[in-house]
């Protein structure tokens, strides 16, 4: 079994941050440590938060920075990550108690696969709905298919990172900052969706295959309204990022 690197971005929502620190809490898997970088101007709330009864018992390494934008905040911390393998958990979300250990132990399993990922549940003001299905049984897909997929329909079946569970290696980036258009390179920074488009893309097709579990690894909040949910420019970003891909696809090594 690897050890798991959690890297959390925080940015003015203690509260949030307090009930994903207490689903790691809960975590039946117990070898990983907790990497927070938090960009907000609320750093003594996010203290308390992590002094308090949420941040108990867990192997905790915190960054305060200058507002800086959600995808260079994760940059901050995975700069100091030292696990074997990458998880990203967003101030607004929170994992279900086995999804470490489910995702470990299929990497495990897999070692041709550099990403797992579980189903997740949408949180609504007026209930959960699941977002993403892939069946009863763990699927194996392979990466250029995957990629395929997210490209052609510019969000990807899986946006956000928090249902995935990254193996670190080389090339590893949880930033893309090679938009030639510097309106898209600012909006991915501010936004935090460049990082997700790094991450599904980039990552997930450094291997042959990615993994798909039915579990449901991780719940997706929408009830503080993250960057990215609220940003009225989003459709438009992942439109012209497509575009992007269509003439520069950023999985394409030389």
């Amino acid at each position: 079994m690897a050890r798991v690197s959690v890297l959390v971005q925080s940015h003015e929502r203690p509260e949030g941050l307090r009930r994903a620190l207490l689903s790691l809490q809960m975590q039946s898997y117990r070898d990983f440590e907790v990497v927070v970088s938090d960009d907000s101007t609320r750093g003594e709330e996010i203290r308390a938060v992590l002094d308090g009864p949420a941040g108990a018992g867990l192997e905790l390494r915190v960054a305060f920075t200058p507002p800086c934008g959600a995808a260079e905040s994760m940059r901050e911390a995975f700069g100091r990550a030292r696990g074997e393998l990458v998880k990203i958990l967003h101030d607004d979300d929170w994992l279900t108690p086995h999804s470490l250990a489910c995702q470990v132990a299929a990497l495990d399993h897999h070692a041709d696969a550099n990403a797992v990922y579980g189903q997740a549940l949408i949180s609504y003001p007026h209930g959960d709905r699941l977002y993403a299905c892939f069946g009863e049984q763990a699927l194996k897909v392979e990466s250029a298919q995957w990629v395929a997929q997210y490209a052609r329909d510019g969000m990807g079946p899986i946006q956000s990172p928090v249902t995935a569970l990254y193996r670190r290696h080389a090339g590893f980036r949880v930033m893309w900052d090679e938009f030639r258009d510097p309106r898209l390179r600012e909006a991915a920074r501010k936004t935090g969706a460049g990082t997700d488009v790094s991450l599904q893309v980039d990552n997930a097709a450094s291997n042959r295959f990615v993994v798909l579990l039915p579990y449901v690894a991780c719940v997706l909040g929408t009830d503080m309204g993250s960057t990215t949910q609220v940003d009225p420019g989003i459709p438009d970003y992942y439109r012209r990022w497509k575009a992007e891909y269509d003439t520069h696809p950023p999985w394409r090594r030389t």
